[in-house]
């Protein structure tokens, strides 16, 4: 049966908008030039056509962008030529110039690329898994282009022909929420462009088969307005499933809703929705008299025998998770996280010319268990060898890998010397240091440890063992931007998503 929360009499049924993006700056270096990065296509899903767009957003032009060392880093790398840029004038850099023009021959900024081959002298590609692209100005890190396929990011701008948008007002651009689908197959490089607004509803908490119980969605309302969900697709991707909610579904003004999963008689029609522990994604897209508008709200359910959830953040993100308990009809519990903690981050060592003194420099990820026991991040589940993975740095742990108890685990970039810096920092036998392929952003990032929780016809499911979602804005922790300091963790009650749950200081990796 439908449980229906605070709802009133008022219906309201969000139509379809197109607007206009702010192209506020995202980021004040005082005199200097403000760049920003406005638009990424990442995967058509009908070309090999990526590209990402910025510009300068404010400050003076730039007289030679080679002489500042202007630059893309991350995922991929370019660095720009010796020519001027105009504040204000629109740039792109693709991976295939010929294409570009092709499909876009009205576009009338600045074309650059390809960009620069990796290691292996292979072009490398915007993964559909997401990551970053950093825009750098004389050797510091402007702004981050942000991406992602999964939620709650766009699904249209992963392999539906969309590119990403950021929506200028300050917005943090390694969030989620700063970013919005384009409003236009293939989207406008070169601007004005336009966007798929944000739904006022959102799934909020889903709830899997557990002892005997039935599956539930929690739907909210974060709008002043009733939503009539009335028609409305919900899509179960593991399943590969979409139901259509019933007539005279509605969601009150600051509310909740939720969907019963029994079959015959719940939400989901006769098939019921039987939601597994594995977890999921899960999407809820508006449809208008029949029309869907492309506008959607979307939720990683992460496996294990807990519900999955949102909370909103101080800084005015959100976040998701396994949530403690179960709250149907209610803002949501704290976020489960543990016993291994993401528990230090050197994300932006001293920049230094010195071969030396970079030889010292090198990020870092520390892991630390807070159990009595020593734990296998290659653990044997049905009989399989499974992987502990960290999402963000392209790091999955190969056997053999363990943390001790009570001990730590070090994960360093690939082109470190693991055995100097052991011997640099003094770090004990004791401790394992691991690889990974990826790189910490300078600006910041959503970096997720998750522990393999089962297998099933030949996928891994993965369970969150903790997150964090850090910032080089963070008050009170900008040493660790660049200035010898890290991100310490203070607070491991739940998961590492606040600033409030980490600290600046001197790096003591392996202590």
């Amino acid at each position: 049966m439908r449980k229906l929360f605070l709802t009133t009499t008022i219906l309201f049924s969000s139509l379809f908008c197109l607007v206009s993006c702010s192209d506020e700056p995202i980021v004040k270096k005082d005199d200097s030039p403000v760049l920003g990065c406005t638009e990424i296509m990442y995967n058509t899903g009908t070309d090999s056509l990526e590209f990402v767009e910025l510009k300068i957003m404010s400050g003076p032009s730039i007289v030679d962008m080679a002489a500042l060392n202007l630059r893309l880093e991350g995922v991929v790398d370019f660095t720009f030529p010796n020519q001027p840029l105009d504040t204000g004038e629109y740039i792109v850099v693709t991976n295939d110039p010929v294409l570009f023009k092709a499909k876009y021959p009205q576009f009338t900024g600045r074309l650059f690329g390809p960009w620069d081959l990796d290691e292996e002298g292979v072009l490398p590609k915007l993964p559909a898994e997401g990551d970053n692209v950093e825009i750098k100005l004389t050797g510091k890190g402007d702004v981050s282009c942000s991406f992602s396929g999964e939620p709650p990011w766009p699904s249209l701008a992963n392999g539906k022909g969309r590119s990403l948008v950021y929506l200028g007002g300050g917005l943090n651009s390694t969030h989620a929420e700063a970013w919005a689908a384009h409003a236009t197959d293939g989207g406008n490089p070169g601007g004005p462009d336009t966007y798929i607004p944000t739904l006022t509803v959102r799934i909020n908490e889903v709830a899997p088969v557990l002892e005997g119980n039935a599956s539930w969605v929690e739907i909210y309302n974060s709008g002043t307005e009733s939503v009539d969900l009335s028609g409305w697709e919900f899509e179960y991707t593991t399943k590969n499933k979409t139901y259509t909610l019933a007539e005279g579904t509605v969601v009150g003004p600051k509310a909740y809703l939720v969907l019963d999963g029994t079959e015959i008689t719940g939400d989901f029609g006769t098939d019921g929705l039987y939601v597994t522990a594995n977890g999921s994604d899960y999407y809820l897209r508006e449809v208008v008299q029949g029309v869907k508008t492309g506008a959607e709200t979307s939720l990683k359910a992460s496996a294990g025998l807990y519900t999955s959830g949102f909370m909103d953040l101080v800084d005015g993100s959100i976040a998701q998770g396994s949530l403690a308990t179960p709250t149907p009809g209610a803002a949501n519990d704290k976020l489960i996280a543990g016993p291994v903690f993401i528990n230090e981050i050197h994300y932006h060592p001293v920049d230094t010319e010195n071969p030396e003194l970079r030889r010292q420099e090198v990020e870092f990820l520390e892991l630390i268990n807070k159990s009595e026991e020593d734990i296998s991040f290659n653990p044997i589940i049905l009989e399989k060898p499974g992987y502990w993975k960290v999402d963000g740095i392209k790091m999955s742990f190969v056997s053999p890998a363990s943390i001790p108890a009570n001990g730590f685990a070090l994960l360093i970039e690939s082109t470190a010397d693991s055995a100097f810096f052991r011997q640099y920092n003094n770090i004990s036998a004791n401790v394992p240091i691991y690889y990974y392929q990826g790189k910490l952003s300078n600006r910041g990032e959503l970096l997720v440890l998750k522990r393999p929780y089962s297998y099933d016809a030949n996928e891994w499911y993965f369970s969150f063992e903790d997150a964090v979602l850090y910032s080089d804005d963070w008050d009170g922790t900008r040493e660790a931007d660049g200035l010898g300091k890290s991100l310490q963790r203070t607070d491991y009650t739940s998961m590492g998503y606040e600033s409030g749950a980490w600290k600046a200081a001197i790096p003591t990796p392996g202590r």
